[in-house]
């Protein structure tokens, strides 16, 4: 890359390119297009913003849009601005209130679910109208987002895992978004040593749709007494199956 990023989301365009939105100083977000086809990177703009908040969260507007929905702030979680991926101008679109912080989001439909922190330190998740930047903020109710959750959505309900400290789980995290319902889903074979550990920052996820599976990138795992750390190299994958009631056991596995 033409300069450091950090804190990066990441989105694709119909012409498969890649673009690249980051932190890259103490004044700007910038955004980089990167050309997979010839393998070049380049500079095509930033988003001017207040010192030391950074991009937590990027979302396609809608489904094949062009536009792309930058939501910032490490620190406070309120500015929302967009990039045209076409045109290759950013606006500054308003401001979330309440905001959450160390969030994390994902699309369905029309809205998007953020997940992160709401002042003091409650963990919440935000169900936001993609139009009017608006929509009603719900206490989680038990342990934190503590830092870097990831979540994905297969098309029926919401997974998300990884970014807390809090009672020790050997399961992952699923919200249905029509009835708000929680339950956290045991996991066999799940990929932490022992309850003493936990993600720290979790395994980037993506679903595939054809096996029914969600797989699993890197992470961060830590020791909640000891603060030994340990950054995954396995790929591993929960299978949805038995979650949907098709089986009687779980089937999570190392690649």
């Amino acid at each position: 890359m033409p300069g450091y990023l950090s804190d990066i989301s990441v989105q694709g365009d119909s012409s498969s390119s890649i673009y690249l939105f980051g932190w890259g100083g103490s004044t700007s977000n910038i955004i980089y297009k990167c050309n997979p086809l010839i393998n070049v990177t380049a500079y095509v703009g930033q988003i001017p913003l207040v010192p030391r908040y950074s991009i937590t969260t990027t979302l396609r507007k809608a489904e094949g849009s062009e536009e792309i929905l930058i939501f910032e702030g490490q620190s406070h979680y309120h500015r929302v601005s967009s990039f045209n991926m076409s045109t290759l101008i950013a606006t500054e679109k308003g401001s979330l209130v309440p905001g959450l912080r160390s969030a994390t989001s994902v699309r369905v439909g029309g809205k998007a679910y953020l997940f992160g922190i709401a002042a003091p330190h409650n963990s919440a998740f935000q169900v936001l109208d993609l139009e009017t930047l608006e929509g009603p903020v719900f206490d989680v109710g038990f342990f934190p987002f503590n830092h870097a959750p990831e979540v994905v959505y297969n098309g029926e309900n919401i997974y998300i895992l990884g970014g807390n400290r809090g009672p020790p789980s050997r399961g992952i995290l699923q919200l249905d978004p029509n009835s708000y319902e929680w339950r956290l889903v045991p996991v066999d074979n799940f990929q932490l040593q022992d309850e003493d550990y936990y993600y720290d920052v979790a395994p980037v996820p993506i679903y595939v749709e054809k096996l029914g599976r969600i797989y699993f990138f890197g992470g961060k795992v830590m020791n909640r007494y000891t603060g030994e750390t340990i950054f995954p190299r396995d790929v591993w994958y929960l299978d949805l199956a038995p979650v949907r009631g098709n089986s009687a056991e779980s089937n999570e596995q190392n690649i």
